[in-house]
């Protein structure tokens, strides 16, 4: 082969993987992929995972509430769950080993909350 084909089969390769390239990016790009916003504006891709944060939000974000938690302090004792918990859990945390197990039911306790299919089902 002269050079001059061989010229011409590389620009032409090139080309062509530049067209490939472009194309692809530019494909995926005008995809618009439905997205759902939870109550606090946190952004999800599917229907189901922002209704699970929901409920969850509505269940335990006044926890994060300082305002809110002393009210919320009665319902947490109807959960069964100290309120003291959450003040560890959200503020101080459990530094030392005998705090974490002095609280291991709350811990089982707020997991139970925070798994959406067991507390759908039992309602």
């Amino acid at each position: 082969m002269n050079s001059l084909s061989l010229q011409f089969l590389v620009i032409l390769i090139g080309l062509t993987f530049t067209v490939l390239i472009f194309g692809f990016l530019f494909s995926n790009g005008t995809n618009v992929k439905q997205s759902y916003i939870a109550i606090d504006g946190t952004k999800f891709s599917s229907e189901k995972d922002c209704d699970e944060y929901n409920l969850l939000f509505k269940r335990l974000g006044s926890i994060f509430d300082k305002d809110d938690r002393s009210s919320q302090s009665s319902k947490n004792r109807n959960l069964g769950i100290n309120p003291l918990f959450f003040v560890k859990l959200t503020e101080e945390g459990f530094s030392e080993f005998n705090i974490l197990i002095k609280y291991k039911n709350d811990f089982i306790k707020f997991a139970e909350l925070l798994n959406i299919e067991d507390n759908d089902a039992e309602a």
